[in-house]
């Protein structure tokens, strides 16, 4: 049985890939100390010190999604992230997501979305991409 959505998240407009990312924009994003302190109960990492690394796809799937959820039975192919430095202490960063390829591989669409997240005086954190099969009807 497939748990129901949260009503938040629900709520939201399914994406379609015209959606994704926030093209060549920046976009400010937090991560708060209190969100890192929630990721690391929920991952049973380590208290204290750098934001774990785990983090980093999670901040780029916010990043690439924006105000919209994923259409269901999408499929995560591929997943590689870099880490270069620790996000800040504020947990205040920029990020921007676009897709930069879309093409078919054994009859299904497949969309790869490169997420770059960096310090406000530009200097980098993270790079994250993405290889999704995506949902057959979805947009």
């Amino acid at each position: 049985m497939t748990p129901a959505l949260p009503a938040w998240y629900a709520q939201k407009p399914v994406a379609t890939v015209a959606d994704l990312g926030t093209g060549a924009k920046w976009v400010p994003f937090v991560f708060t100390p209190d969100d890192v302190a929630a990721f690391r109960r929920a991952t049973g990492a380590e208290p204290g010190g750098a934001t774990p690394q785990g983090v980093i796809p999670l901040i780029g799937r916010f990043a690439y999604l924006g105000v919209h959820r994923a259409p269901p039975g999408g499929v995560l192919a591929r997943l590689t992230w870099r880490n270069v430095s620790a996000m800040p202490t504020d947990g205040r960063a920029l990020v921007r997501s676009e897709v930069v390829d879309d093409f078919e591989k054994r009859g299904r669409r497949r969309i790869v979305i490169d997420t770059d997240i960096v310090h406000a005086d530009r200097r980098p954190i993270a790079t994250v991409s993405w290889e999704l099969v995506w949902p057959e009807g979805a947009e």
